[in-house]
This record gives C-alpha cells, structure tokens and sequence, in this order.
C-alpha cells in the first residue's frame, strides 16, 4: 500500500500512524516507537517465523527427546500448561 501508485499522501500518513508514535527527528536521524500492536509483532514474529517457517530443502527437523518441547524459544523455559502457583509465577527450570 506505501509504495503502491494509486496510494495518496493520507493514505500513507495513515499507515504510518497505525505502525509507529512518537515519531522525531534528532540531528538529522529519525527516531521512532511502535504502537503497541506493532510492538508486539516486532518482538514475536522473528520467533513464530524461527519456529514456524519452512524447511529448505536438505534440511529435517531436529529430533526432540519424549518431553522436550520442540520450540523451546517459544516457550521460554515456562510450562505451556501450568497446573501449579509455582509454573504461573515463574520458571521453575
């Protein structure tokens, strides 16, 4: 939509909005921050992309033991069912 021909200056200002705050300019350098949807794609997505994406030809999936999990980056070291006060406050690895 930003680059598209048909797209007028509103149309980008708004995307803009939608994506970034606080937008300045500081010695001739923009400085920006993510809206809070934004923000949160920002940091999960590189994870959902490592753990979801693809494999390239010649490539196989890692062999996990019974219980490993097999995206641990997911996870973060936190049970994805916690049945105890002690997995909801935090990591008991």
């Amino acid at each position: 939509m930003y680059l598209s021909n048909k797209s007028t200056a509103d149309d980008k200002r708004t995307l803009i909005n939608k994506i970034f705050t606080n937008l300045q300019l500081k010695n001739k350098k923009l400085i920006a921050e993510y809206t809070p949807a934004y923000q949160f794609l920002s940091e999960w997505m590189p994870k959902l992309n490592a753990t979801s994406e693809l494999l390239k030809q010649g490539e196989y999936y890692e062999k996990t033991g019974a219980f490993a999990p097999a995206h641990p980056i997911v996870l973060g070291g936190r049970d994805s069912n916690p049945d105890s006060q002690d997995q909801n406050l935090e990591s008991y690895h």
